[in-house]
Order: C-alpha cells, then structure tokens, then sequence
C-alpha cells in the first residue's frame, strides 16, 4: 500500500512540470491549447502565469472520450507560433 499523499505528490511534480515547461515555451499572453474538462490547478496556473486557455472540449464517439481534431486545427490555427 503506497503511502498517504504520495498520489497527491505525485500529482504535484507533474503539475511543476508543466510549470516549467510552460515558463521556457510560452511567454505571458500565449495562447495555450488544454483539454477540457481539465485539472483546476493547471487552469489556475495558466491564469496566474497569464497564458490564455484556447480550450479543447472533450467529445464523446462511439470509442469512448477524445478531442474533436477540427476543432483542434482551429484553435491552434488561431494563434500562430511567435517568430
């Protein structure tokens, strides 16, 4: 039996990556391409970070959950890479 809180820490060094990842890709006012419904913590983090959410609704198919890949190509095609 894992520990009490380990899941939690685990959650938490994923979330600090992100973090990371977000700081060296992204600059404050990018656009940030996130599933949703997402994890709250990563959408406050985009909020204190000053990142937009370009949001990406979950939709059910007949397989299960996934992501709409047009509506994916839309919302990446509405921000354009910084040069």
């Amino acid at each position: 039996m894992a520990a009490p809180g380990w899941a939690g820490a685990r959650v938490h060094r994923h979330h600090q990556r992100a973090q990371v990842c977000l700081d060296l890709g992204t600059r404050p006012g990018d656009g940030v391409l996130l599933h949703v419904p997402s994890y709250p913590p990563f959408l406050q983090t985009l909020t204190r970070m000053q990142r937009e959410l370009l949001a990406l609704p979950m939709v059910r198919g007949a397989e299960g959950y996934g992501l709409d890949t047009e509506v994916l190509r839309d919302r990446a095609a509405s921000r354009p890479p910084r040069r």
